[in-house]
């Protein structure tokens, strides 16, 4: 008979086999800006690195999450483009491609996770680019060196995303649109989690798809 795999992870401390896993660094963990992050910002965190697992870490960079996502994983969405805007100001994430919307459709912004490489596996993979040590270095040297600090900070920094505020220029992200079909027409994201969508390469100016 066939030895049952263990899900719960081996005596070495190992990942479950045949479970989706992420690495995170220590250094990481303990940062202030990490420690700074508004319980939004963490929900929409832990969905895109739900994405990153979903492609097996290869669409890093090509990662959204919609309105209707993050609210059903328990963000409110009154604050949901401050808490992108807070993940972008601590570099943890990196906006890639701004979203939009179209009549119906519409395709949400993409975002990379910096401190993972960027489209691993393909002709357009990057290392990591590690955002987030390089605004902590910055921060400390204008003297910003605990969470409190980087929490004043943030607090000014976000003033433009203050709730009810209308947004200027493009949408942040389309807030769930029924697929649209076609040849030309745009493939929007579902409610689904690691359904990455694309636009045709007609429709994104010949970039093709990611």
């Amino acid at each position: 008979m066939a030895r049952r795999k263990c899900r719960r992870g081996g005596l070495d401390g190992g990942p479950p086999e045949d479970i989706p896993w992420f690495w995170i660094a220590i250094d990481m963990l303990g940062c202030p800006t990490f420690a700074a992050l508004s319980i939004t910002a963490r929900r929409i965190l832990d969905l895109l690195l739900i994405e990153y697992l979903c492609h097996a870490g290869t669409e890093n960079g090509n990662l959204a999450a919609t309105y209707r996502q993050l609210e059903a994983h328990g963000a409110s969405k009154a604050d949901i483009r401050k808490g992108f805007a807070e993940l972008e100001l601590c570099g943890f994430i990196q906006k890639t491609f701004q979203g939009f919307c179209i009549g119906n459709g519409g395709e949400p912004t993409r975002y990379g996770l910096t401190w993972f490489p960027t489209m691993r596996k393909s002709p357009e993979a990057t290392v990591a680019t590690d955002d987030w040590r390089e605004k902590m270095a910055e921060l400390r040297r204008s003297g910003i060196n605990d969470v409190r600090g980087v929490r004043a900070w943030l607090k000014n920094e976000l003033k433009p995303h203050a709730r009810g505020r209308k947004k200027k220029g493009g949408s942040v992200d389309i807030e769930g649109a029924p697929q649209m079909r076609g040849e030309d027409r745009l493939q929007v994201r579902g409610d689904t989690l690691g359904n990455i969508v694309a636009l045709t390469p007609h429709m994104r100016g010949g970039r093709g798809n990611k």
